[in-house]
């Protein structure tokens, strides 16, 4: 069952809050690299929750074991796919599923830079997906550089990528927990981060964004 895409925003938001809340166990404290990957495992978990009849691809993340980053993405950051089980008759009728078509792809990018953008957007316009989320990084230190980085990357979609997109889709933006400077932004600003994240639903019939707000939900 397709979920919603205000459903979509919610498991990222929160998603979002669980990984902000966990930032200073042992194994992901100072380590911002982790912090982003364990983020990004906690939506694939909801999501392989939700699509229980298929394939979710992502690297799952054990915030208590370092060691236990299991392998599994497969093109995309996060992918649902829909299999087929196919079988060699030659000696012993070997068997093994193939993946027929993506139900849902997701990419997350923290860095905020055009090249950065492109590269993984793209993928998710090239992948024919029936679902996408795309996760934008913000590093911007003030209220009116966030503005303007968001109604930016906004723009580009509605006026030079608004042909190439064929359905709706969540667009989410959220602060990194990376470095500026020699802090992470999660914990330099961490009274006030949380309330950063911005989601939006593209409408493709539309060619516009509706901002959903989960802060009072």
């Amino acid at each position: 069952m397709r979920l919603s895409n205000k459903e979509v925003g919610k498991i990222v938001y929160d998603s979002f809050l669980q990984a902000f809340g966990a930032k200073d166990r042992e194994e992901l404290k100072g380590d911002n690299p982790y912090r982003s990957s364990f983020f990004v495992s906690l939506i694939g978990d909801k999501l392989k929750n939700h699509f229980k009849f298929a394939k979710t691809n992502y690297q799952s993340i054990d915030p208590n074991n370092p060691n236990k980053k299991l392998a599994g993405e497969w093109l995309f950051d996060i992918s649902v796919t829909a299999q087929l089980e196919i079988e060699d008759i030659r000696k012993g009728c070997s068997n093994s599923k193939i993946n027929t078509n993506i139900l849902f792809a997701c990419e997350s990018e923290f860095e905020t830079s055009l090249h950065a953008f492109t590269t993984d957007f793209g993928k998710l316009i090239c992948s024919n997906a029936n679902q996408f989320l795309f996760i934008q990084g913000l590093n911007q230190k003030t209220n009116a550089g966030r503005r303007d980085f968001i109604e930016s990357r906004m723009n580009i979609i509605r006026s030079q990528l608004v042909h190439l997109i064929s359905n709706d889709f969540v667009l989410a933006f959220i602060p990194t927990p990376g470095k500026i400077g020699d802090s992470s932004f999660w914990d330099k600003y961490e009274k006030e981060v949380k309330s950063w994240v911005e989601i939006y639903i593209y409408g493709v019939s539309m060619n516009s964004f509706q901002k959903i707000d989960y802060h009072n939900d």
